[in-house]
């Protein structure tokens, strides 16, 4: 990942965002940090992977933004994971 700072806030790290990548493959959708972030998650929950991430830059080029959005990804995905076990173990089991 190479980063750089717009030097402006960009309304495309927000929820509907994240959404969007979701369950995405990288190249489907424009080139985007959470499209990196969701190659990551896809590796280890699926995978069995172990990712890690190389972001170079400049000096105030973002290198530190661009991780807090790869980890605000990955706890977002975590989240989304986390609510569909809680809502599949809340559902009653019959046997006939």
């Amino acid at each position: 990942l190479i980063a750089f700072n717009p030097h402006k806030l960009l309304p495309i790290y927000d929820t509907e965002m994240m959404e969007l990548y979701q369950d995405k493959v990288i190249g489907e959708l424009p080139p985007h940090v959470f499209a990196l972030s969701e190659a990551a998650y896809t590796a280890m929950m699926y995978d069995g992977a172990e990712p890690a991430f190389i972001i170079s830059g400049e000096s105030g080029s973002g290198k530190t933004e661009s991780t807090k959005l790869l980890v605000q990804f990955l706890a977002h995905r975590a989240d989304d994971c986390a609510a569909d076990s809680s809502s599949a173990s809340n559902t009653p089991v019959t046997t006939p």
